[in-house]
């Protein structure tokens, strides 16, 4: 619905608005490979949506770990860098 709105209507074509709009296309995915094959598990003992699917359900839930991880490790990397300038750039006042 997010989408279809910012679609359709030009003034709300925002920077803040596609990010939204990303954040849905995100949300429907994780819902469609993640949690519709984590249900059918818990409903039925046995797989039944087919070997392809089982074997696309492990290899997303690969990649959704390995994504995180390197997000994880680019956002602590970038908090270091800023703590580094900052403590440089105050050093330079001290002398």
């Amino acid at each position: 619905m997010v989408i279809l709105v910012i679609l359709r209507h030009h003034r709300m074509r925002t920077i803040t608005n596609f990010f939204l709009a990303n954040l849905a296309v995100a949300d429907f995915f994780v819902g469609v490979f993640c949690v519709l094959p984590n249900l059918m598990i818990n409903l039925k003992p046995n797989w039944v949506l087919g070997n392809v699917s089982i074997f696309r359900r492990f290899s997303v839930d690969l990649v959704r770990s390995e994504t995180e991880d390197l997000a994880l490790s680019c956002e602590t990397c970038d908090l270091f860098g800023r703590n580094v300038t900052t403590f440089i750039s105050g050093a330079r006042h001290l002398c």
